[in-house]
This record gives structure tokens, sequence and C-alpha cells, in this order.
């Protein structure tokens, strides 16, 4: 997936299950997206003609930071933070965008999920035709991007921000 469906389906996601989250619209997309620092390595690799193969992210452009080995570190982490930070909300949704991106991750693309000590690698447990795979994404991201756009538009227009 990418980074901007990541985004707003953690958005949703957190809408629903935490209520406004508006004013943590950077937080989201900070604990959306960060996971996918990993793939920049490869993507410089990558030649401009074939951008298209950049969307390809197989198991090999993750680092452990994107199996579960990072989800179980990132999750210390936000726990220990859980108890410093003031503002527990930020720390729930800091574990519940980065929790929903590796459902997401696993659910839709290729896997090693106990890299480094494992390289088996385990395919896409929802969608494992690369075509199907690239118009669910685009579908999606315009789908799930334009009720995003309709619904800001919508707020602002009732609120006379507009």
């Amino acid at each position: 997936m990418n980074f901007l469906l990541h985004f707003l389906i953690n958005y949703s996601a957190c809408t629903l299950v935490f209520g406004d989250v508006s004013s943590m619209w950077l937080y989201i997309l900070l604990f959306s997206s960060a996971i996918d620092l990993d793939h920049i390595p490869h993507m410089r690799r990558k030649k401009p003609k074939k951008l298209i193969e950049w969307m390809e992210y197989t198991a090999d452009v993750r680092s452990r930071f994107h199996e579960i080995y990072g989800l179980v570190l990132f999750m210390l982490i936000f726990v220990v933070a859980y108890f410093f930070v003031e503002n527990k909300l930020l720390v729930l949704v800091g574990i519940f965008c980065f929790a929903l991106h590796f459902i997401v991750d696993i659910l839709t693309g290729d896997t090693r999920p106990f890299y480094p000590y494992s390289k088996k690698e385990i395919g896409p447990l929802l969608v494992k035709n690369k075509r199907v795979k690239m118009m669910l994404d685009v579908g999606l991201t315009v789908f799930i991007g334009g009720y995003f756009i309709f619904k800001m538009h919508l707020i602002r227009g009732l609120l006379g921000l507009i």
C-alpha cells in the first residue's frame, strides 16, 4: 500500500475508534508512514523508467523494523512513552497506527514476519495478483481520499469556514 493510503486508512480508523482526532492529523501521518522509511534505499536503486516497480514492495525491501521484530520494538517504546507522556491519547493513537500499518501490510503484501531470524517469505493473505493489488491500491486511495476531502469540505462548509 502507498503511504497516502496508509494515512487515510489509519485516520479513518482512528476517527472510528477515538472520535475526533482532527487535531492529531500530523501525528497520524507520521505514525502511519514512518515505518515505510525503510523503502527509501530500495527506491534510490531503481531507475526512473521503472517507477511502477517502486510500488511493488516485496519482502526483500523491508527491514527488520517492518516485521514483527519492529512491531514489538515500537510497541515497547510506545508502552514506555505511555507512562511519561502527558497526552495518553497521542500514545494510543501511535500504537493503533503502527499496529494497523503492520496488519494492512501483512494482508496485502509479501512479508518475512520473523526476519532477521528467518528469511521465509509469506505472500499476501488477501491480494495475491499484482494487477489486482495495484487496482485496489489506486482505487482505495481515490475512494477514501475523495471521501476524506468531501467530509472535510462538508464540515468546513457547515461551520462557515469556506
